[in-house]
């Protein structure tokens, strides 16, 4: 799976949800570091950037990269972040989904595998549960 599939993924599970909901997904070569998805649910917006990792490290204690997670699209979290925008990073690598918020994806390169479930916001291992992915996402209890 890449990228698209897991974009695939969200696409079909999350309309699903009750009540009022829109997302969209960009691909934007002029705003750099722009995540790939937008979404409004019950008035609240988020952004997140999604990203596939085929696997972790062999060694739990190696530091885990992602390919493709630039510089910019950190840093475009954190500015939106930091003006209390919620702006989120979600990871899927084999079976388990992680959500980091964008605090904690500042320190996506630095962390070792055994540390992702820690940091992660959201994890779930085998099936995402979409309606608590949505209820972090936007911050509505």
């Amino acid at each position: 799976m890449r990228e698209s599939g897991l974009w695939h993924t969200i696409r079909t599970n999350l309309p699903d949800v009750s009540g009022a909901f829109h997302m969209e997904r960009f691909e934007n070569p002029i705003g750099l570091g722009t995540p790939d998805i937008n979404l409004c649910y019950k008035g609240i917006e988020a952004w997140v950037e999604i990203k596939y990792l085929e696997k972790f490290p062999v060694k739990p204690t190696t530091s885990v990269k992602i390919p493709h997670f630039s510089n910019d699209q950190r840093n475009w979290l954190k500015r939106r972040g930091e003006c209390s925008g919620l702006a989120w990073l979600f990871v899927q690598t084999g079976t388990e989904y992680f959500l980091f918020d964008w605090k904690n994806a500042q320190y996506i390169g630095e962390l070792v595998t055994l540390d992702w479930e820690h940091f992660a916001k959201g994890y779930w291992n085998k099936r995402c549960n979409w309606q608590e992915w949505l209820r972090i996402v936007t911050k509505i209890d």
